[in-house]
């Protein structure tokens, strides 16, 4: 039995851009501004300094679904631009 993890980190969702637009209006800025303050603020560091995307995760489940991942047992892959690796420094 194999058993993983894909753990995404900010990744561009309806949910991610309904917080960013709640964000924007509270601070009286556009959503990419938003999204930047929140970055700074939040995620200082995130060494890719961005939100994901839908695709960059659903590559690594697709291959997490594939024959090429047969011998992978009991890991987690992280999505999240770096910030667990920038913490870990």
């Amino acid at each position: 039995m194999l058993i993983n993890a894909v753990s995404p980190a900010f990744i561009e969702t309806n949910t991610t851009d309904g917080m960013m637009e709640k964000r924007a209006e509270e601070n009286g800025t556009d959503v990419d501004e938003a999204v930047e303050a929140f970055l700074a603020e939040e995620r200082p560091h995130l060494v890719l300094e961005r939100r994901g995307k839908p695709d960059e995760v659903a590559a690594v489940i697709a291959f997490r679904c594939s024959d090429r991942d047969s011998f992978v047992v009991g890991s987690t892959y992280r999505v999240d631009g770096g910030s667990v690796l920038s913490v870990a420094m």
